[in-house]
């Protein structure tokens, strides 16, 4: 969707600014794949999710949390794999 499209740009260009600390995306969703909007890494090596929704509703929020638990498994070394080349 245009709001998908957009909403992935901007979130991306101003990620340090909407969510206050540094970040370092090493994954964005791809189409057809069950992942989360955009993967980073915090500065303190933590994983972050970031999920963007045009509407907040149970399912959204469900969804999100799924992909925070998932976020959470991964070590330092798993994100190697899910890194574009050159990140």
């Amino acid at each position: 969707s245009a709001f998908g499209a957009e909403s992935a740009a901007l979130v991306e260009d101003h990620l340090g600014a909407l969510l206050g600390e540094q970040l370092m995306p090493v994954a964005s969703r791809q189409p057809g794949v069950d992942s989360p909007h955009l993967l980073a890494v915090g500065a303190s090596g933590q994983p972050v999710v970031v999920e963007v929704v045009h509407r907040l509703d149970g399912d959204a929020l469900l969804r999100a949390l799924k992909y925070g638990r998932q976020a959470a498994r991964l070590s330092s070394r798993s994100f190697a794999p899910v890194s574009p080349p050159g990140a």
